[in-house]
């Protein structure tokens, strides 16, 4: 069998130069890809936000996103900026990583492992730290940025009920 991840195509950037079918192709994905079909998804996606998509011949099988620390306290809904600014050291330049999606029939590939390994190679000499939140019951998605060595830092309990843990990976002296 082919090695899969060897087929694949990857494109990268700012959300607002994805073309409109582009754009709908990833919203598309992020709401099968959280397995809520019916549901008309408010991904949080502004043009400022890295995009890294993983195409598989010409269907979208993955993708992640990723905000400055800047850019997320100034867009992001008070829900998520509350969330996703757990974990900022003001005084470094820090990535927020958000919305990890990977087709179900895709999943266990390695795709979701080289995604975010992808994604923290281009941003890598933009910032000092990734911070990503993962709710406590998604022990895949864990596993993923363990694997790409982010840590555990904290555990929060959101006033929705859920739980989160914040992973961090340094890259330089924080």
């Amino acid at each position: 069998m082919e090695n899969i991840l060897d087929e694949m195509n990857v494109h990268f950037d700012r959300y607002g130069q994805y073309s409109k079918s582009g754009q709908r192709r990833i919203l598309d994905l992020l709401r099968i890809g959280f397995d809520d079909p019916d549901h008309d998804y408010d991904p949080n996606i502004f043009d400022c936000t890295y995009v890294l998509t993983f195409y598989y011949k010409d269907y979208l099988v993955g993708c992640v996103c990723a905000m400055d620390n800047y850019d997320m306290q100034k867009n992001m809904s008070d829900f998520v900026k509350r969330r996703g600014s757990m974990h900022i050291d003001y005084g470094q330049k820090g990535c927020f990583i958000y919305n990890l999606a990977v087709l179900k029939v895709m999943r266990g590939k390695g795709i979701g492992s080289s995604l975010v390994k992808v994604l923290c190679n281009f941003l890598n000499r933009a910032t000092d730290y990734f911070h990503v939140q993962i709710k406590s019951d998604n022990i895949g998605s864990e596993k993923i940025f363990m694997k790409a060595g982010f840590e555990k830092f904290k555990t929060l309990n959101g006033s929705d009920e859920d739980s989160f843990n914040i992973f961090v990976k340094k890259l330089s002296s924080l």
